[in-house]
């Protein structure tokens, strides 16, 4: 019984993972990426970034960075692209701090056609704020003089580049149009909120108290109980990331815990 209930387990994480995570970008430091031998990768007041691809089409929650602990001020944007040159600003994320390991800045969800995206950060300080991949030398970078705090450009066509190398950022989406993501039945359209969040998540459309259970990004269990409508559950104690919430009515969601 213990085998078939870690099966059906590890099947439905297997569905949550395929159905919802449609990510871009670079999520992992491979061992490409690492810090000059002479300087330092990011200067202060330069919104700066790449491209990265989306296969289908997908609700943008957040942008991500890995970071290395500076604790300078961030903020990120994403455009759309134009003939290989980012084009219009699809999002801008919170101004947030770099910490250490995945900094995840929220966005007000919106939905990405298929299509090129432009990923991009400006930093309040100089620093080694994020590794990134020596190999990658004919990358392009598009980048803009832009004062920290100033708001992000709405439209990136006085944007200028050059060949310098790939980033570890990366957006988290959920594929097709997840601004709603729950399932349809019973319980009606539901959806997780807010997401990402920090101290508490709790289940918009929810009509009755229904046990729950959260896994993280390896399928472990890390959290369960009943969560009420209108009620919340708190997720403060979760490390920053990605995390499974499944009810036991069936409904499957993905939150972020930044």
């Amino acid at each position: 019984m213990k085998k078939l209930l870690l099966s059906l387990l590890l099947l439905n994480l297997v569905i949550i993972s395929n159905a919802q995570d449609c990510n871009i970008g670079n999520e992992v430091a491979t061992p490409d990426f690492g810090f000059p031998s002479v300087g330092i990768i990011f200067g202060a007041n330069y919104l700066l970034g790449v491209k990265f691809t989306l296969a289908q089409e997908g609700t943008l929650y957040s942008c991500n960075l890995l970071g290395e602990g500076t604790g300078s001020g961030v903020q990120m944007a994403v455009y759309d692209d134009n003939m290989g040159v980012p084009n219009n600003l699809m999002a801008a994320s919170a101004l947030g701090t770099v910490g250490t390991g995945i900094v995840s800045l929220a966005v007000s969800p919106v939905v990405l056609p298929p299509g090129d995206y432009w990923v991009m950060a400006v930093y309040e300080i100089n620093g080694d704020h994020s590794k990134f991949n020596y190999n990658a030398t004919d990358n392009l970078v598009y980048y803009k003089s832009l004062q920290f705090g100033e708001p992000i450009p709405t439209n990136a066509s006085d944007f200028v580049y050059q060949t310098q190398n790939d980033f570890l950022y990366f957006l988290e989406i959920g594929c097709g149009n997840l601004s709603v993501v729950g399932n349809m039945g019973s319980h009606g359209v539901m959806k997780v909120y807010p997401n990402p969040s920090h101290d508490y998540i709790g289940i918009a459309g929810l009509q009755q108290a229904t046990a729950y259970t959260i896994v993280n990004a390896l399928g472990m269990q890390v959290g369960q109980g009943t969560i009420a409508p209108e009620g919340s559950i708190a997720i403060n104690n979760l490390a920053t990331g990605f995390y499974g919430l499944q009810l036991t009515t069936g409904q499957t969601f993905k939150f972020v815990r930044e």
